[in-house]
């Protein structure tokens, strides 16, 4: 098959004269390539053009693919319409939210999609009574816009006027939202963006209410993240110790359990506060907010996220404070991309394995070498959970190296009598 580019203006042609069905799947392909940089993309003529059929299924791709504001957000604004009944209702229900999962519009000269798609008053309302199921395709899609994650996490903007249980209800849906997770650094510069995100979480961190509520969404959300050390503008300590007293409660009105330790979710959380923001830079030096020495639990956690750790130091403190070490290793960038400090805390340490995979899979983001211990630890899991087809995948692997190398072999033989015939012919 054919390499070559189609001409913008057979593209746009063919799409004209095309079903909804195909002129959707042709967008859905479209933006796929755009996001891996293929020559596909698809302007404002084309998209306006597409608009003016008035097919409800094409107007569904420009709201989830398209990449024109002009475009998109007149869709928006139609599905936030009031309804003439039942049908119509769920039609421009799928509209807004196609609008909320488009990732086209987060354009390096696009402030984000919340943004781009809607004036100040609009964007408020939809916050504040849009239905959460909603919101959270919104707040989850990391072209939402790192100023609108920000203005979240600071209850500024549009968030401002919000109740502080719906605010902290918004806080929560944004858990999810890979934007939050690692930054986009690239040779030509540090992901500002990135780090204003984290600005803001961080302040949120340091003034959230001492409630049940703000230490799940807070806990929920702080194992996702990998702030960078700028973020962190005055010592944890203080937040550590505004939380001591706290114990959070089960629905029986029992200490609450830890969800990676045995600890109480309460002093989990603080250890993971500790990990995540117990190292920062001060006239560039690392200071941190404990030492491996502390009195308290969380001010080690944050020694154990922070510093270099030998193979002897790891068996150390995993003795002496078991899963909550193994908790705090795992937020330890430099230890998690250590061979020699990995290897000796899956011997030694008793940690939990579920964050311990999936802080690995953070790190992994920006560390990308780190996906191959990842895809060693799947292959290990294959090979447990399925031994008979593990061997018989192995079986096949080397069967098909073998036909590989016969044919290599069988190559250089008739190389090797094509010269030699050509020699005895001299």
């Amino acid at each position: 098959m054919s390499d070559q580019v189609e001409p913008h203006a057979v593209r746009v042609a063919r799409l004209l004269a095309s079903s909804p069905e195909a002129v959707f799947e042709d967008m859905r392909r479209a933006a796929e390539g755009r996001r891996s940089l293929l020559s596909t993309a698809l302007d404002e003529e084309l998209e306006t053009a597409l608009g003016q059929r008035r097919e409800p299924l094409i107007d569904l791709a420009l709201a989830q693919f398209g990449t024109s504001r002009a475009v998109v957000a007149p869709l928006l604004a139609t599905g936030l319409s009031k309804p003439s009944g039942p049908s119509d209702a769920a039609r421009r229900r799928g509209l807004r939210v196609a609008c909320y999962a488009n990732t086209q519009l987060d354009s390096f000269l696009s402030h984000g999609l919340l943004h781009e798609l809607a004036p100040l008053q609009t964007k408020a309302r939809i916050l504040a009574s849009g239905a959460l199921d909603e919101l959270a395709v919104l707040l989850r899609n990391p072209a939402v816009g790192d100023e609108a994650l920000a203005d979240l996490y600071r209850k500024a903007g549009p968030f401002q006027k919000l109740s502080d249980e719906r605010w902290r209800r918004l806080v929560e849906l944004a858990a999810d939202n890979p934007r939050i997770v690692a930054p986009g650094d690239e040779e030509h510069g540090p992901d500002w963006g990135f780090w204003d995100i984290h600005k803001a979480l961080f302040e949120l961190v340091v003034s959230a209410p001492v409630t049940d509520e703000w230490c799940r969404v807070l806990h929920r959300t702080l194992v996702r993240v990998h702030p960078p050390t700028v973020a962190i503008k005055v010592p944890i300590n203080p937040t550590l110790q505004k939380w001591e007293a706290f114990e959070a409660k089960d629905y029986r009105g029992d200490p609450a359990e830890g969800e990676f330790t045995d600890l109480p979710l309460a002093e989990e959380f603080r250890c993971i506060v500790a990990a995540v923001y117990g190292t920062r830079l001060v006239d560039s030096a690392y200071e941190r907010a404990g030492t491996p020495n502390s009195a308290t639990l969380p001010e080690r956690c944050a020694y154990y996220a922070g510093a270099s750790l030998t193979k002897k130091e790891v068996a150390q403190f995993s003795a002496r404070d078991g899963a909550a070490f193994g908790l705090a290793f795992s937020f330890n960038e430099s230890a998690m991309c250590s061979r020699e400090s990995r290897e000796a805390f899956e011997e030694h340490a008793n940690y939990p394995l579920p964050l311990y995979r999936s802080r690995l899979e953070v790190i992994a983001r920006r560390w990308k070498y780190l996906r191959t211990v990842i895809a060693r630890w799947d292959q290990d899991e294959d090979e447990a959970d399925d031994p008979v087809g593990a061997s018989l995948r192995r079986i096949d692997q080397g069967v098909t190296a073998l036909a590989r190398e016969v044919r290599r072999l069988w190559w250089l033989l008739v190389a090797g009598l094509a010269v030699l015939a050509w020699i005895v012919r001299r």
